[in-house]
């Protein structure tokens, strides 16, 4: 627990349907740009759980400070999470999840190595292309709009508008500062088709969610919890 890099996955998808060269196609684009880093669904709980309790929770007032239980901080962090994944799926939108601006920061593939954006020049746009470093996006936190470049911070402005209110109560739990890549890269990909099957493995750096990857290859139902037919 803490001291792990990464996770290797190896992933079976049972009765495809549908074109299998569109899905050939899929998984050879995600080889070459990555996957939007959205927190997958599983930080939400079921039917969103988590982000309704953790708003109950924020609405209601306090009169101290205490430290946050380990359920109260999972419901909060689910509701960051939400956050990012929202200012996310507008910058997708935008075109420019995947761009790097000046002011912004990132982050090296494979490690925890960040730096600022003081220089946009043809190495670092290079780095950007072939996966080597990532842009980051502040999730909330007292100063978040501040830490990103002018680009990202009016987006990520705009996309949190509507929710303010949660916002601002959010902020006051004094969160440090907390970014996450807007990219993830799933290393050493492979797989096979074959009689109606997905074999897929790929390795993610720690806080990837593999149903990030796969949201981006097909449609699919989770059956690992439903007893096996006959």
């Amino acid at each position: 627990m803490g001291v792990h890099q990464k996770n290797r996955l190896l992933i079976r998808l049972r009765r495809l349907e549908g074109s299998l060269d569109e899905l050939q196609d899929r998984l050879a684009l995600v080889t070459l740009e990555g996957v939007p880093n959205y927190f997958g669904p599983q930080r939400f709980g079921i039917a969103g759980n988590n982000l309704i309790q953790g708003q109950k929770w924020l609405d209601t007032p306090r009169s101290n400070k205490r430290r946050l239980s380990k359920t109260e901080s999972f419901w909060v962090s689910a509701i960051r999470s939400w956050f990012f994944n929202r200012a996310l799926s507008d910058q997708i939108d935008e075109g420019i999840w995947n761009r790097i601006f000046l002011d912004d920061r990132a982050q090296l593939q494979g490690t925890q190595s960040q730096c600022k954006v003081n220089e946009i020049d043809a190495l670092l746009l290079k780095r950007l292309y072939q996966m080597g470093i990532h842009p980051l996006m502040p999730l909330p936190y007292t100063n978040a709009l501040n830490d990103t470049s002018t680009t990202r911070s009016n987006s990520m402005k705009q996309s949190w508008q509507k929710q303010e209110e949660i916002l601002a109560r959010l902020i006051t739990l004094g969160f440090s500062r907390e970014e996450r890549c807007t990219r993830l890269y799933p290393e050493n990909m492979e797989w096979e088709i074959a009689d109606s099957q997905l074999i897929l493995q790929f390795s993610l750096p720690k806080g990837g969610f593999a149903t990030s990857v796969l949201r981006e290859l097909l449609n699919f139902n989770d059956c690992s919890g439903v007893e096996a037919e006959v």
